[in-house]
């Protein structure tokens, strides 16, 4: 077997990975000292799209479909609620559009902030909408994961 070059990757993680005959590959753990088994390529790539994925997958997809109306109504508020902040603020469309998303996603990188009040309490209004957003997706997400492992049984 020869030795595939991982930089990096190796010297942090103590990994080794080689490339074998007929497709396969063999990963050592450096730190345990351990040699996983060979994994044929097929094999991985039949379990990254088994029932189970692809049942996840449609449960997911029907999920977002369902509340897609209720998710584009909550994207398009965040967006004018954030549009009127950055016309209260003085910012250009896009910055106050990456304003909206960076708050509503609770990230909050700090290059672009409100300075007045009114705009500090949208600002809370916003991160509050993305917060339901992102529990929306996630329920969906959940649900789907539930469907899928009660399928596969």
């Amino acid at each position: 077997m020869s030795e595939l070059p991982l930089d990096s990757l190796t010297s942090l993680t103590g990994y080794s990975l080689a490339a074998g005959s007929n497709n396969t590959w063999q990963v050592s753990l450096g730190i345990f000292g351990v040699t996983a088994q060979r994994v044929y390529i097929g094999r991985v790539i039949a379990l990254m799209f088994n029932g189970l994925t692809l049942t996840f997958l449609k449960q997911f997809g029907l999920g977002l479909s369902l509340t897609f109306p209720l998710l584009l109504s909550l994207a398009i508020l965040i967006t004018l609620l954030g549009q009127a902040v950055g016309i209260k603020e003085g910012w250009s469309r896009f910055n106050s559009f990456y304003w909206s998303f960076i708050t509503a996603t609770t990230v909050g990188y700090g290059d672009i902030r409100p300075t007045k009040r009114g705009s500090q309490i949208f600002a809370v209004l916003i991160a509050f909408l993305g917060l339901v957003l992102s529990g929306i997706i996630i329920a969906v997400a959940v649900n789907a994961a539930t469907l899928a492992l009660k399928t596969a049984r």
